[in-house]
């Protein structure tokens, strides 16, 4: 009885750590979004600048390469004349590529970090909310509302541990199993197999609170 009460608190629990791995996900991939926009929007910035600097070298009458390549029909020189435009506009481009990304990610300029999370922001709040949704299930599931193991102890790798040693016959009960794996958990070398800095449990609470803020915050701007 005690095993099977152990092994479901266990799953409810793996469940709710892919539930916050999933959220950390979505995270990432919102601020990857906003980033990989950042960069289409440098590499246009400078693809745009280096063709006009092209297209403004191009004609004959231009005297502005004359100090390095002198004007002249022969085909080594127009040859060395277009590499040198070819060269400029690289360099140009890809100072640009760099400096508007750098200024856009810092909001120095339209269409910057701020402004796109607030584009992509929505989306990202609607996929979190129903994220959140299935946090605050298992968080009203009775298994953990109700269970006698301590809330820092609410983690997989603990529950494995009790489970572990219910099925070794190290322990008789749950209170022994529990008062073993603190025991263990106050040894530095193996703290870190039998538990983690924060629970699982800690840290559904801690996103549910933050999610339920975040949502709150973009309801009072609508």
């Amino acid at each position: 009885m005690i095993l099977e009460y152990c092994y479901d608190l266990y799953h409810t629990l793996e469940e709710l750590e892919n539930l916050l791995n999933g959220s950390e996900k979505l995270q990432k991939d919102y601020e990857n979004r906003i980033k990989n926009q950042i960069d289409r929007q440098s590499v246009l910035a400078a693809f745009l600048l280096a063709g006009s600097l092209i297209i403004w070298f191009l004609p004959g009458d231009r005297h502005f390469l004359d100090w390095f390549v002198p004007d002249s029909d022969q085909p080594e020189i127009i040859f060395l004349r277009m590499f040198a435009i070819t060269f400029i506009a690289l360099f140009v481009g890809y100072g640009v590529r760099f400096g508007s990304s750098w200024l856009w990610s810092r909001d120095y300029l339209p269409a910057g970090r701020r402004q796109l999370g607030q584009l992509f922001k929505k989306k990202y709040h609607e996929n979190q909310e129903i994220l959140l949704q299935e946090i605050r299930k298992k968080l009203e599931n009775p298994i953990i509302r109700t269970s006698d193991i301590p809330s820092e102890l609410m983690n997989p790798r603990s529950l494995k541990y009790i489970i572990d040693c219910l099925e070794a016959g190290e322990v008789r009960n749950l209170t022994e199993a529990i008062q073993l794996l603190e025991l263990d958990s106050r040894d530095t070398q193996v703290q870190f197999l039998v538990k983690t800095e924060e629970s699982t449990l800690a840290r559904a609470q801690r996103l549910a609170q933050k999610c339920e803020k975040e949502i709150e915050q973009v309801n009072e701007r609508k």
